[in-house]
C-alpha cells in the first residue's frame, strides 16, 4: 500500500479542496492509505466524504499566522512521527511549501507539488519557495500550462516537464435536469422565467466580485426580472454585501454561503459569470460546462477551460455594458439539454479517469 500526506487543504470550499477529496473518495483504499494535514478547520462536507470513504486520517497542526513558534513545533512533531511514500502538496502559491519543509532534510519521501492556480499576490514570497521547491520536487504537476508557468517559473511550463492533471469531477452528477432546476429555484423564491446569473468563488480580490456586481448591475438595469445568485464566503464578503446595498440590487442578489450542493445550484443558473484577474484552470468552470451552462469569462481565464463551445470571453477592461451585452445574447441562444458531460468525458475530465491517472504517477514515483 502506497502512503500518501496530502497538504493544501484550506477551511474554505474551493478547488483544491473538492478535487483532493474526490481524488480521495475514486483512489482504492486498497492500494492508497491517504491522509490529509491541514492547518485550520475544513468544510464539514469534505471531512464527510474522508469519513465516509477510504481509512484517510487528518492531522491538524498551528497555522503559520496564528502563532508561529507553535507552528515550528507541530510541523517538526508532525513529520518526526509520521512518514509517509509521497506527499501530494496542492498549492496556489509556493510560499505553501512552509507545511512541508522538514522533508527538506530527507530524501526517502517523494515529493509532489501540484499547482492549482495562475497567479498570486505574494509575487515574493512565491518566487523565493519557488526556488526551493523545484530543488526539492520530484514531480511537478498542474492543471494548465498557465498554472504551470507561474508555479514552476517559464522553462518548465515551455519544455512541457510537467505533468497535466485535469480537474476531474463526478461527471453524471452535473448532467442537466430541469426537475433539480424548477426545485432550486423555488428553494430560492426564482420565478422560472427570471433570468439567473450565478457565480461561485471565494469572496477574495482574485475573483473580482465588484466587477461582477457592478456587470449584474447593468444587465438588471434593462432586465429587472433578473437576480444574481452568490456562492462563497471569503474575507471581502461584507465589502460586497455593502456595495450591493449602495447599488440598490438588494432584493435581487441572494448570498447563498457556503453550499455542498453545487452541482444542483448550477442548474438553476442561466449564465455563470467570471471576470477573474487571473486564473490557472479554475475547477468550477468544468463543473458549469458539465452542466451544460454558459460562461462568461474575463480574457485573462486561462483558454485551456474552453472545452466546450460554452465559453464567452470579454476583455476584462471593457465596460460594463458589454458584459451586460454578452449575458444578454447567450440568454436568447441559451440550450440546457445537452450533453456537454459526455464531450468532457471524452476529454478525460471524469474524476474516475483522473484517480487511475494519478495512481500511476503514484506508483512510478516509488
Amino acid at each position: 500500500m502506497i502512503k500518501v500526506l496530502a497538504v493544501g487543504m484550506t477551511g474554505g470550499i474551493g478547488g483544491v479542496e473538492t478535487f483532493m477529496t474526490n481524488l480521495y473518495k475514486h483512489l482504492d483504499s486498497k492500494e492508497v492509505q491517504m491522509d490529509f494535514l491541514v492547518h485550520e478547520k475544513i468544510a464539514d462536507s469534505y471531512l464527510k466524504t474522508i469519513r465516509n470513504y477510504g481509512n484517510g486520517r487528518i492531522y491538524k497542526i498551528t497555522g503559520i499566522k496564528k502563532n508561529f513558534l507553535k507552528y515550528l513545533v507541530d510541523i517538526i512533531s508532525f513529520f518526526s512521527h509520521n512518514k509517509y511514500d509521497i506527499i501530494h502538496l496542492n498549492e496556489c502559491g509556493a510560499s505553501y511549501f512552509i507545511y512541508v519543509f522538514p522533508i527538506l532534510f530527507e530524501r526517502k519521501t517523494k515529493l509532489i507539488v501540484h499547482s492549482h492556480n495562475g497567479d498570486s499576490a505574494h509575487v515574493f514570497s512565491h518566487k523565493l519557495f519557488r526556488k526551493i521547491q523545484n530543488y526539492r520536487t520530484d514531480a511537478m504537476w498542474a492543471c494548465s500550462d498557465v498554472a504551470a508557468q507561474w508555479m514552476f517559473g517559464k522553462s518548465v511550463a515551455d519544455n512541457r516537464t510537467y505533468s497535466l492533471i485535469h480537474n476531474g469531477i463526478d461527471l453524471d452528477k452535473y448532467s442537466f435536469s430541469l426537475d433539480i432546476r424548477n426545485r432550486k429555484r423555488k428553494e430560492f423564491g426564482i420565478s422560472s422565467h427570471s433570468v439567473v446569473v450565478g457565480s461561485i468563488a471565494r469572496f477574495e480580490h482574485q475573483k473580482n466580485h465588484s466587477k461582477i456586481i457592478s456587470v449584474f448591475n447593468e444587465y438588471h438595469s434593462v432586465n429587472p426580472d433578473s437576480v444574481l445568485l452568490l456562492v462563497g464566503e471569503g474575507h471581502l464578503k461584507q465589502s460586497i454585501e455593502s456595495l450591493v446595498e449602495e447599488c440598490n440590487l438588494k432584493e435581487c442578489v441572494k448570498f447563498l454561503g457556503i453550499r455542498n450542493d453545487v452541482n444542483e445550484i448550477l442548474q438553476a443558473f442561466d449564465v455563470f459569470l467570471l471576470p477573474s484577474l487571473y486564473e490557472g484552470l479554475p475547477f468550477v468552470t468544468v463543473e458549469a460546462q458539465a452542466a451544460s451552462l454558459p460562461l462568461v469569462v474575463s480574457n485573462t481565464v486561462s483558454k485551456q477551460i474552453d472545452l466546450t463551445d460554452l465559453v464567452y470571453r470579454v476583455d476584462l477592461e471593457d465596460d460594463d455594458n458589454k458584459w451586460a451585452l454578452a449575458i444578454s445574447s447567450i440568454v436568447l441562444s441559451s440550450d440546457r439539454n445537452r450533453n456537454d458531460y459526455l464531450i468532457l468525458k471524452d476529454k478525460g475530465y471524469d474524476m474516475g479517469d483522473t484517480a487511475n491517472i494519478v495512481l500511476k504517477k503514484y506508483e512510478s514515483l516509488l
